[in-house]
């Protein structure tokens, strides 16, 4: 293989309308990648279902996919030695130690310090766990060009990085840039393009069109215990994740936490409950 189209999916409402384009044929994309972190296991589905992101994958993306003649698959990064990552969870389960230096050596989550003016721990996690899977599986295939279906919806439109090459098919075609010795260098093998903001459809429309159609997506894709989420979202989850997320932060002994209040995460969604 040389030259691939695919959509990268999330399993969300974005990345499921993307399959859904790619199935009217109206994106070019043939082959749908999901990259698993192993942290999404406390996800509510748009049918109300409780369930993991694989169980969702297999339940509802393969098989659609795979009616509509789409290459469906879900993978995991490997390390320098070829190997799985651990679950992003199983990172956070395994820190200890009593300085901060050792605390923090393995966590590529941005977690929230203690100290405002450090700020929070820098955020590796979407790179190593998901970009990085993509690419390797795009290698792995002997793919020389890939361009890549990206899903930010028409509010998400600052967030498109890259310089603009052409329209293709109606949609414009960027190439990515990486930040190599502090320079940003264009990915030569690389190209975007963002179906979702060139039609113009917001997350609402993208929701209800989908529901329409009758089919599901993950409410929110993503970790258990990401640190970017609201209150409605740490709400979404059981009991039982939210205390074991407790007692993770706990080990860390009030120098990390899950949010921004710099507190407990069991008094820190109290906090936020009461002001909702």
């Amino acid at each position: 293989m040389s030259d691939a189209n695919w959509l990268s999916n999330g399993l969300g409402g974005q990345s499921m309308k993307l399959l859904q384009l790619a199935a009217q044929r109206r994106i070019p994309a043939v082959v749908s990648v999901t990259a698993d972190t192993g942290s999404e296991t406390d996800r509510v589905c748009s049918t109300g279902e409780r369930m993991s992101a694989p169980y969702f994958f297999e339940q509802y993306v393969r098989p659609y996919a795979e009616a509509h003649g789409i290459e469906a698959v879900m993978i995991r990064a490997l390390d320098v030695d070829k190997n799985p990552l651990p679950p992003l969870i199983d990172i956070l389960r395994a820190s200890s130690g009593e300085t901060f230096k050792e605390m923090t050596k393995a966590i590529s989550v941005p977690l929230f310090t203690n100290d405002r003016s450090a700020g929070r721990l820098r955020q590796s996690c979407t790179d190593k766990w998901k970009i990085r899977a993509i690419h390797q599986e795009a290698r792995r295939r002997g793919v020389t060009l890939l361009r890549s279906a990206i899903g930010f919806h028409s509010g998400e439109a600052h967030r498109l990085k890259g310089r603009y090459m052409h329209d293709d098919e109606g949609f414009s075609v960027y190439k990515p840039y990486t930040k190599r010795k502090k320079k940003l260098t264009e990915v030569k093998w690389l190209e975007h393009y963002y179906p979702l903001i060139d039609l113009g459809l917001n997350r609402q429309q993208i929701r209800e069109d989908l529901d329409r159609e009758g089919l599901p997506y993950l409410i929110t894709t993503e970790c258990d215990h990401c640190p970017h989420q609201d209150y409605p979202r740490w709400a979404m989850h059981t009991p039982e994740v939210i205390t074991e997320l407790a007692q993770i932060e706990s080990k860390w002994l009030g120098k990390l936490f899950f949010t921004d209040r710099r507190m407990p995460l069991l008094t820190a969604l109290e906090q936020m409950k009461r002001e909702s």
